[in-house]
């Protein structure tokens, strides 16, 4: 959804990337390595993600760990990507997050949009893709929780691509459109 209205035009941050940058930072790098060993390492002497992946959700501490070492400054950074677009007068900017509020990230946006997908939908999609097995990704599943209270706008991302885009061309020209007014 995120890559829609990126391609519609407006700015998107998304946080999967800002983590592969927060990841190559050479204090954060040291900081795991310390914690996990260089087991953690791939080929290129670089963190690897999927045997970071394999760690942490594997483990609520080392999970604990990881999330108290990056979120302060994939935040950081985020809000620093939020402060240029307002210099730049963007009137609306989206934050991709799939643990958003794990992040704490509600704190400091103004408006949260929430795609909501059933976890069968999740589990068929994502093995469509080839990727991971059942008991893994309900273990990063479980890692992700929204808090209803605190969401403004809900997408439901049901059924195609298209229809998906159809739902955020919608939301674009109904709700979009008058929260720049």
């Amino acid at each position: 959804m995120a890559k829609y209205f990126e391609s519609i035009g407006y700015p998107v941050l998304f946080m999967d990337i800002v983590g592969h940058e927060v990841l190559k930072k050479r204090s954060i790098f040291e900081i795991l390595v310390k914690r996990f060993g260089v087991g953690l390492l791939d080929e290129n002497g670089e963190i690897d993600r999927r045997k970071l992946g394999s760690i942490v959700f594997s483990d609520r501490e080392s999970l604990k760990f990881l999330n108290e070492t990056m979120h302060p400054v994939m935040n950081g950074m985020a809000k620093e990507w939020i402060d240029m677009q307002c210099e730049k007068e963007e009137a609306i900017c989206f934050v991709e997050a799939a643990i958003l509020f794990e992040m704490k990230m509600n704190t400091f946006l103004d408006k949260i949009l929430f795609v909501d997908l059933t976890e069968n939908k999740i589990l068929e999609r994502t093995f469509k893709r080839g990727r991971k097995n059942v008991e893994e990704i309900q273990r990063i599943l479980s890692t992700q929780q929204a808090k209803a209270a605190e969401i403004d706008y809900v997408i439901t991302n049901d059924g195609t691509l298209e229809e998906l885009y159809e739902k955020c061309d919608a939301f674009e020209k109904n709700i979009l459109n008058a929260l720049r007014k």
